[in-house]
């Protein structure tokens, strides 16, 4: 069940994990059996990871199976315990917004997955990699169809971030503006001013850190870096960031929006921690 007073917050970052994309969210899904809970948090990337075929064992995904996923996805965090479990993110204003908003991400996939398990997939790496893979070769088919799905999944969204932070999704952004947008984030993190300032919150880092502790502080700046970048873009605060992000998810397939990931896995291996 989930708690009232918090998101389950079973980590996802670790070394052996590796970088997913469900529904138009890019979050990092452990090789360990979904449920438990590794140490650290994930950082936000935009890393697709594709596979061209299904993995052995993982049913084929029609478009009534993800229909049916998306609709329940939908109905559980509108009036069940997962919606409530988002509307408590709003009452921790204070809490740093990378663990807001991975709960939200984290709340997302563990709801799908609780809706893909029945389907046949498995409640692990390969399940969800093998229903992520199938999802997008479906939303990119075309067909009325198609177009229920994309729409279900945009009510998804409106729907999380208007629970967990008030905020609407708003118009959508269209490709050459995120790649613009994102090709200056890319930038910001790669410039000598932004890697000294990675320097000085390494060096801050106290001897009794846990790496839960370290990857927050490091996420929390990489996220100011790159609200930096999207308030010139009218994406202001809190709002306008999470706005960018889940718009960003329109376009998360594109090759150059991909590339933006290896600016952030960089400032990663700067600090010298995994991603």
């Amino acid at each position: 069940m989930w708690s009232a007073r918090r998101v389950p917050s079973w980590g996802l970052s670790s070394a052996t994990e590796r970088y997913t994309h469900q529904g138009g969210v890019s979050l990092r899904c452990s090789r360990r059996r979904l449920g438990r809970r590794p140490s650290g948090l994930s950082p936000r990337v935009l890393k697709v990871v594709a596979y061209s075929t299904v993995a052995e064992g993982q049913p084929a995904l029609s478009m009534d199976m993800a229909l049916s996923v998306a609709n329940a996805t939908h109905s559980q965090i509108d009036r069940g315990l997962q919606g409530q479990a988002l509307e408590q993110l709003q009452t921790q204003a204070g809490a740093p917004l990378a663990d807001r908003w991975n709960g939200m991400l984290q709340l997302f996939m563990t709801t799908t997955v609780n809706n893909i398990v029945p389907l046949g997939f498995s409640a692990d790496q390969q399940g969800i990699m093998a229903y992520n893979q199938q999802f997008s070769t479906l939303i990119a088919s075309g067909g009325e169809q198609t177009n229920e799905l994309r729409g279900l999944n945009k009510k998804i969204w409106e729907l999380m971030l208007l629970k967990a932070f008030n905020a609407k999704l708003g118009d959508p952004i269209t490709l050459n503006q995120a790649r613009e947008i994102q090709a200056k984030i890319s930038a910001r993190l790669l410039s000598p001013d932004f890697h000294d300032r990675v320097d000085k919150v390494v060096g801050e880092f106290g001897a009794s850190a846990t790496e839960a502790e370290k990857h927050s502080k490091l996420l929390t700046l990489i996220m100011d870096g790159q609200m930096e970048i999207i308030s010139e873009h009218s994406y202001d605060g809190e709002e306008g960031f999470v706005r960018f992000q889940a718009q960003l998810m329109e376009h998360s397939q594109d090759s150059i929006i991909q590339s933006s990931a290896a600016a952030v896995v960089s400032v990663y291996e700067r600090a010298g921690l995994t991603t």
